[in-house]
């Protein structure tokens, strides 16, 4: 009997405190004061609601940004396709939208989250919510990362300094040139890293000059690319070098490293080295023995414009001698023959 007019004065006292305006706050107090565990169920509950909102908002956007991904990745295969390409362009700018969207949920999640803690922290004191206090500073911490990481994610994996030298010169001619690269992979092991050097080929003499195709490769020798593989050591950050062995030279190279990691993200860069003679310098040669020759080089002078033969013309065709590569070419063989001097 006394049981029951507790229970009933309970339940007179709080419709009292709802009665003046008190509310659900007075109520809850009074639960506490009293010792009733359907304020911190009710505390838990809240907690869960927006933790599995936030966790629900989280895979959204992990699942839209891998269909962003996607879309990107399929980019070139449709770039001659007009109507796709559209298409691409209107998914890609919905995924964005949705993306936002349940990144403003999660932020939303967040600030809930924040206000439920510091609500029941006056209610249930500090050791009660300190779980869930430490939780919301690992979310936060780790939305904070997830935007930082989205934003330099495109720059990943990063080739730095790579360069060139020579490991074997004689006579001004370079036999051997070394590659040096570092390559940095933060967020994916590294799968693959390639260097290669490429020939540069001097096609447009032929269009330009009227170059003859039978002796184009006279007086550039036919050479193949070379390409070399090297294992990575999985290490976020890692040095390499490589070295290209007996270069015919009489040309310029291109120098190009591809790397690509685990997670598909290529990246390629490449330095272009300035030419390489085809033969040595004996003109040094007799130079440093104190024999100098001199020949008479007229870059004004051009021999098939003398009234002879018109089809008697240089190797290089008709050629500017203002151009780079004939300069370059002309040194070369006049080295080889022994001049160290133009007049």
């Amino acid at each position: 009997m006394e049981r029951d007019k507790a229970s009933k004065g309970k339940r007179d006292f709080l419709k009292f405190l709802a009665g003046v305006g008190l509310g659900a706050v007075a109520a809850e107090v009074y639960e506490r004061v009293y010792g009733i565990p359907m304020l911190e169920k009710s505390f838990r509950a809240e907690i869960n609601y927006w933790m599995n909102k936030y966790n629900k908002a989280d895979e959204e956007i992990k699942k839209l940004e891998n269909e962003n991904k996607s879309l990107k990745e399929g980019q070139e295969k449709v770039n001659e396709l007009t109507r796709i390409l559209n298409y691409e362009d209107e998914l890609e700018k919905e995924s964005n939208s949705a993306i936002a969207f349940y990144k403003q949920q999660m932020n939303e999640a967040i600030s809930k989250l924040k206000q439920i803690i510091e609500k029941y922290r006056i209610l249930l004191g500090d050791e009660r919510v300190s779980f869930e206090s430490s939780t919301l500073k690992v979310l936060e911490d780790l939305k904070i990362t997830q935007e930082k990481l989205l934003k330099v994610l495109p720059y990943f994996p990063l080739i730095k300094n790579l360069s060139f030298s020579p490991s074997k010169v004689v006579n001004d001619k370079i036999y051997d040139l070394n590659v040096n690269l570092e390559v940095i992979s933060p967020l994916n092991t590294l799968e693959e890293v390639e260097v290669r050097v490429i020939p540069v080929e001097y096609n447009y003499l032929i269009s330009r000059y009227g170059m003859r195709e039978e002796d184009y490769n006279k007086a550039f020798p036919k050479e193949e690319a070379r390409n070399i593989k090297i294992e990575p050591k999985k290490l976020e950050k890692e040095m390499f070098s490589v070295d290209f062995k007996d270069l015919k030279g009489g040309r310029e190279y291109i120098v190009r490293a591809r790397v690509e990691d685990v997670a598909g993200n290529e990246k390629i860069a490449e330095v272009k080295t300035p030419y390489i003679r085809q033969f040595e310098n004996l003109g040094k040669e007799l130079y440093d023995k104190g024999i100098i020759v001199g020949a008479s080089y007229m870059s004004g002078y051009y021999p098939w414009q003398t009234g002879k033969n018109p089809e008697d013309y240089p190797l290089l065709g008709r050629y500017d001698a203002t151009d780079e590569v004939v300069q370059l070419k002309h040194v070369d063989w006049a080295g080889y023959a022994g001049i160290s001097v133009f007049l």
